[in-house]
């Protein structure tokens, strides 16, 4: 039995053969915009340009963290400094998490 919803699209043959699953369209959908100026500078304007940058820190220390795995770090706090990833390297040593 198959675990794909019925009003679904399975991308690659039969439903089995994939992990991801096409949506049929939900239909119409309407925009509006919605604008509110600042205050705090002299062309009422507001940052827009962190968006994009959102999940590359949680990114990196997953990553930190993941290549320190086989010595036995599970956790290294934010931000990854060297000297945090030293000291963690070396407190796993000494523990004897090689």
């Amino acid at each position: 039995m198959s675990s794909v919803p019925s009003k679904c699209s399975c991308d690659g043959g039969a439903p089995g053969d994939s992990r991801y699953c096409l949506a049929y369209p939900a239909g119409a959908s309407q925009f509006a915009a919605s604008e509110t100026p600042t205050t705090v500078n002299p062309l009422g304007v507001k940052g827009i340009g962190e968006a994009g940058t959102i999940g590359a820190t949680p990114a990196i220390q997953n990553a930190v963290t993941d290549a320190l795995a086989h010595l036995g770090i599970r956790h290294i706090d934010m931000p990854a400094t060297p000297q945090r990833v030293w000291t963690a390297i070396n407190a796993a040593q000494k523990a004897g998490n090689q």
